[in-house]
């Protein structure tokens, strides 16, 4: 029996695991980073409407085509979430959500993610193309999917209205064929 029978997927870092309903604290201290929901989402999150999360009333159905993960460190302590997003079979597109605490932030841990889905797409579900963005003042996410290997794809002008003013977004793509070649370097 694995060590950690709970979890999809595991490296040297981290553990990936379904999201369920366990998981709406950890997610609701996750939504009071404002500005970090703003990044991801790009708009402006608002108040929560309570003061406590109801893990009673959360769904940990999820769609197989667009699984919800939560990332932990091996030790198990909670290190934020990362999710399929925009998955088009047809066209073997896909997108990816993350989120990393605010503590835990620039220590790897969204990289390692990113990395074991990123093979999870490519390999086991036969997608072709991760196609990622960011606000273009957003030089941390830019530069963790420039590590991936992705490819600067465009710049979508003025399209993201945030805090009062219009910001471009950044466009990178990285295939499966790329992911695989830097893979094995």
């Amino acid at each position: 029996m694995a060590a950690y029978p709970r979890y999809y997927f595991q490296n040297k870092t981290i553990l990936l695991r379904l999201w369920d309903p366990q998981d709406a604290a950890s997610a609701y201290l996750d939504g009071q980073d404002s500005a970090a929901m703003a990044a991801m989402y790009q708009e402006m999150t608002l108040p929560p409407q309570k003061k406590h999360p109801d893990p009673s009333g959360v769904s940990a159905e999820h769609s197989p085509a667009v699984p919800a993960f939560t990332i932990t460190a091996l030790d198990g302590s909670y290190l934020g979430q990362i999710h399929f997003s925009h998955v088009n079979e047809r066209h073997g597109t896909f997108s990816l959500k993350l989120f990393i605490t605010n503590e835990q932030r620039r220590k790897g841990y969204g990289k390692a993610a990113m990395e074991l889905l990123l093979k999870y797409a490519f390999a086991e579900r036969r997608l072709h193309k991760f196609e990622g963005c960011c606000l273009a003042d957003n030089t941390e996410a830019a530069a963790l999917l420039c590590s991936l290997g992705c490819q600067l794809e465009g710049t979508s002008r003025e399209c993201a209205f945030l805090n009062g003013q219009y910001h471009d977004r950044l466009l990178f793509g990285l295939t499966a064929d790329e992911f695989f070649a830097i893979s094995k370097q």
